[in-house]
C-alpha cells in the first residue's frame, strides 16, 4: 500500500518480515539525529518480538525520491474497556501490562529533519483518509524538547483533538565533564569525602574490585549474576522485581544478543572478595549512557553504600570513555539520582482524538469512573 503526497509515499508496514529489512533505513534515519537506545532497531524489534501477542504492528514508512526520510515505529491496540473497542496507535515498546513493563522510555518519530515538516503534514493527511483505523494516537514519555513532537503537537487536523500532558516525574541526567575531579566539584552529594568514606568503610570488609561486562562478554552467567542482585535487592522490600516477569526477562536476553557486536548493552559489578554485592545495567548510544536497572545484595553491610560506590565507578568509567551525558531514566524528585544533578528532561505524552462516538462515550464513562474513586476516597 502507498499513498503520494508531493512526491511522499507512505508505506505500512505490518509483518515482522517487513520491520526486520528496516533495519539499515533505521540505522541511518538515527545516526543523521539525535535519538536514544529505547528509539534503535535492536530494542524495538526485540520488543516486538516478545510482546506482539493481542497487538497489530503498525509502522509507518515514508519515502521521498526512492530514499526512505521517516520512520514511525507504531503499534496499533484495541482497548476494550466499556466493551467499545477502541482503535489506539502508540509507539512500539510501551504499553505493556505494569508488571512486564520495559520503561521504554524517549521513543520518538524518526524523521530526516530537512523533510520533518513534508512528513508531518503527509502523515496528517495519512490520519484523515483513514478514520476507521483508529480512534487514537497516544505517544507516551516523549521529551518535551523532541522538534518531532513539537511539529505533531502543532498541526490542525479536521475532527481531531489534540493535546499534551506532562509526565508524572522529569528524567534526570548528568552533563558529564572532561575529568572526575571536575564533576566532583560540582555535584551535590559532598562527593570527595562521602565517597572516600564510603570506600574505606568497603575496605574493612575483603578485597575491593571492579568487574565491568560489554558486548559479547555479558555471557548468560554474567546475566543471571546481574538479574539474582536484582531480585535481592526488590525481594528484600516485600516487592516482585522486574526480572519476575518472564516477558521482561526474555526481552533482555534478547536485547543484549542484539547489541552484543556493538558494544550498547553494559553490566558493571562491585566485588567485595570477589563477591559480587552490587551492579548497575547500562547502556550506551553515541556519547551517552543509560542508567538502566541496578541490583544489591541486601545482606552486606549498607552503611558503607556499595551501590553509591559503584555507581560513582560506573560515572567515571564513562567519563574517561569521553561520554558527554549519563541519563538515569526517569526518578522522583527525591530518588538518589537528583544527588548527583539537578537537571532534568520533563517529558509529554501527546494525545490526538478523534471526535467519535466511541471516544466520547469513553471519555463520559471514565470520567465516572475517576469520580466515583474520588467519592469512595472522600467519603468513607
Amino acid at each position: 500500500m502507498g499513498v503520494d503526497h508531493n512526491q511522499c509515499r507512505i508505506d505500512l508496514v505490518t509483518e515482522k518480515s517487513q520491520f526486520e529489512l528496516l533495519k539499515k533505513d533505521w540505522d541511518r534515519l538515527l545516526a543523521g539525529g539525535d535519538y536514544d537506545i529505547t528509539v534503535s532497531w535492536e530494542w524495538l524489534f526485540s520488543w516486538w518480538e516478545i510482546y506482539h501477542k493481542n497487538r497489530e504492528l503498525f509502522i509507518v514508512t515514508f519515502t521521498i525520491n526512492h530514499n526512505m526520510v521517516a520512520i514511525f515505529p507504531f503499534q496499533r491496540v484495541i482497548d476494550n474497556r466499556y466493551l467499545l473497542n477502541r482503535k489506539i496507535i502508540r509507539f512500539l515498546g510501551t504499553g505493556e501490562n505494569e508488571k512486564d513493563e520495559t520503561c521504554s522510555e524517549y521513543i520518538n518519530l524518526i524523521i530526516a529533519s530537512e523533510y520533518r515538516g513534508q512528513v508531518i503534514s503527509a502523515f496528517v493527511e495519512f490520519l484523515q483518509n483513514r478514520p476507521s483505523d483508529w480512534h487514537c494516537v497516544l505517544l507516551t514519555d516523549v521529551r518535551s524538547t523532541s522538534p518531532n513532537l513539537l511539529s505533531m503537537s502543532q498541526q490542525k487536523i479536521s475532527g481531531v483533538t489534540t493535546r499534551i500532558e506532562k509526565s508524572v516525574h522529569n528524567a534526570p541526567y548528568i552533563d558529564l565533564p572532561e575529568s572526575w575531579e571536575t564533576l566532583l566539584s560540582v555535584t551535590r552529594i559532598n562527593a570527595r569525602e562521602q565517597l572516600n568514606r564510603k570506600y574505606n568503610l568497603l575496605k574493612q570488609q575483603g578485597d575491593i574490585t571492579f568487574k565491568k561486562y560489554q558486548g559479547v562478554e555479558i555471557l548468560d552467567s554474567v546475566y543471571d549474576s546481574f538479574v539474582e542482585l536484582h531480585q535481592k535487592r526488590w525481594e528484600s522490600t516485600d516487592k516482585p522485581g522486574c526480572f519476575s516477569s518472564e516477558l521482561f526477562t526474555a526481552f533482555h536476553k534478547k536485547l543484549i544478543a542484539r547489541l552484543a557486536d556493538s558494544n550498547q548493552a553494559m553490566i558493571f559489578f562491585l566485588c567485595v572478595d570477589d563477591k559480587a554485592i552490587a551492579a548497575r545495567y547500562c547502556f550506551v548510544m553515541g556519547d551517552k549512557t543509560y542508567d538502566y536497572q541496578t541490583g544489591l545484595d541486601m545482606d552486606f553491610e549498607t552503611k558503607s553504600s556499595p551501590g553509591t560506590v559503584l555507581l560513582a565507578h560506573v560515572i567515571r568509567d564513562r567519563i574517561n570513555h569521553k561520554n558527554h551525558q549519563y541519563d538515569f531514566f526517569k526518578g522522583k524528585k527525591d530518588a538518589y539520582k537528583y544527588k548527583w544533578t539537578d537537571k532534568d528532561q520533563a517529558l509529554v505524552t501527546l494525545i490526538l482524538c478523534r471526535k467519535s462516538i466511541s471516544n466520547i462515550m469513553f471519555n463520559i464513562l471514565d470520567f465516572k469512573k475517576i469520580l466515583s474513586r474520588m467519592v469512595r476516597v472522600f467519603f468513607r
